[in-house]
Formats: C-alpha cells, sequence, structure tokens
C-alpha cells in the first residue's frame, strides 16, 4: 500500500492497520471493455469476465427463457401454455365426474346397508303382544303390549288377579264398606293422625281422570289383609289417602 519495508514474523501484506484498513477501503479498478449482447446485439461497456454476456437483466431472463428452456417464441410459448391449460381443465372435469360418481355410488351402498340393518333391526323386535297376541314393532326391547288400550287391559287384569288373591271367599266379610260410611261413622276424622279429611280435595282432568289430594278419605285396614287381616267393619277404619300410603302394610 505504501512501499514501506517493515519486518514480521509471519505473512502479512501491510505494515499496520491503517494501510490496511485504506487497502479495504479503496476501491477495485477494473478495466471496462467493449462488449456485444448475445441475446439483442447491443454493444455495451462491461467488466472484464466471460460470465457478463448481456446487457441488461431482461435481456438474460428472456435468454433463459427462450433458449435454456427451449420454448421458442413467445407466441410458441402462450400457444403451449393455453394448450396445457385446457388439457389440465379437462382431466379435472373428469377426475371431478368420476369422483362424483363414486361418492354417489358410496352414499347410496350407505343407504342400503342403513336399511338392511333397519329391516334387521325391525325383524329383531317384532314380537306377539302378550295381551292380544297381535305382533308389532317397539324400539324398546322391553315393551310387552302394542297398545296403551292392552296396557291398560293387561295392567287390569293384573290387578284383577292380585285382589283375588288379596280378597277371596275365605277372608271377605262385610262387601257393603264403603269410604263415605266410613266418613260417617267416624265423623271424617283420620284416625292415624287425628285430622279432618276432605272430600273437596281432589282434581279432575280434561280426560275424566281424577287426582286425589293428601286429606282425601280412604279405607285403611288396621291389620293389612297381606298379613292375616280381614275386610271387616272390625278391622277396617277412616284414614287420610297421604296416611295411608305411608303406612302401607305395617301394623
Amino acid at each position: 500500500m505504501c512501499g514501506k519495508n517493515f519486518e514480521c514474523n509471519h505473512r502479512r501484506k501491510y505494515c499496520d492497520d491503517d494501510c490496511k484498513r485504506e487497502a479495504r477501503n479503496k476501491p477495485r479498478r477494473v478495466p471496462k471493455v467493449i462488449k456485444k449482447c448475445e441475446w439483442c446485439g447491443k454493444e455495451f461497456k462491461g467488466d472484464n469476465d466471460y460470465r457478463i454476456k448481456f446487457c441488461s437483466m431482461e435481456c438474460q431472463q428472456t435468454s433463459y427463457s427462450r433458449t435454456v428452456r427451449e420454448h421458442g417464441p413467445l407466441e410458441k410459448l402462450l400457444e403451449e401454455r393455453r394448450i396445457n391449460k385446457e388439457k389440465r381443465l379437462k382431466r379435472m372435469r373428469i377426475e371431478a365426474k368420476e369422483r362424483q360418481k363414486r361418492n354417489a355410488i358410496a352414499s347410496i351402498a350407505k343407504l342400503l346397508n342403513k336399511e338392511v340393518l333397519r329391516r334387521e333391526r325391525v325383524v329383531e323386535l317384532t314380537r306377539p303382544c302378550v295381551e292380544c297376541g297381535t305382533p308389532f314393532y317397539n324400539p324398546h326391547p322391553l315393551a310387552l303390549t302394542c297398545t296403551p288400550l292392552c296396557s291398560r287391559r293387561r295392567a287390569n287384569r293384573h290387578l284383577r288377579l292380585y285382589n283375588s288373591k288379596r280378597l277371596n271367599e275365605s277372608n271377605i266379610v262385610d262387601k257393603d264398606i264403603t269410604v263415605q260410611k266410613l266418613f260417617n261413622k267416624y265423623d271424617g276424622v283420620c284416625y292415624l293422625c287425628g285430622k279432618k279429611c276432605d272430600f273437596n280435595d281432589k282434581v279432575i282432568t280434561e280426560e275424566g281422570y281424577t287426582i286425589v289430594g293428601k286429606t282425601y278419605p280412604s279405607i285403611e285396614h288396621v291389620t293389612p289383609i297381606s298379613k292375616g287381616g280381614l275386610h271387616s267393619w272390625d278391622n277396617v277404619n277412616l284414614a287420610h289417602h297421604y296416611c295411608n300410603t305411608l303406612k302401607s302394610n305395617k301394623i
């Protein structure tokens, strides 16, 4: 940099840091030569480097797209792109139709399988009514009757069977026992809690059903029939419907 002689123990080019910094900041002097652009033929000044062949970046990109990629003229490139686009769209339409066809077939197969399973379940859950014997289908596996009418008939039949076992010829003594007679006999007082009974403690629904309340009078067996008691005047008394329910079959 300065031509001064200096001593050193290793390979160095500069005597001190100032010369080294000045050498780094000094611009390189590259000889300019006249070249000819390989694409457009225009002359331009460039460095003495064999890699510099074009006058501008536009010529370089155009040469690459036309020669290196072998697309030829721009019109031919655009035509090829248009043809490729049409082929791609046609292929995509064909693939879309095939995909729709496969989806439709899969949907139909799924519906058919679902219908087969439904029919198998219907056949499996179709059984005869225990009351009238008519075959019926009910998704609930514990259903025993086909209609609510058969359900009421079955419940009434079981109730009659239950009552016939509790009240039969051997233990029925007085068949003239009624709630009104017990109400008049005991002045409407519940013998369990000592409070008055009320015949008006009831509600009649629109369908004609009667729903009694807690203070409605009822017949109470002092000794339950299930434990050997008799349905006689000596074993019955007046009680609230609620008190009778709480007592159940206790003595």
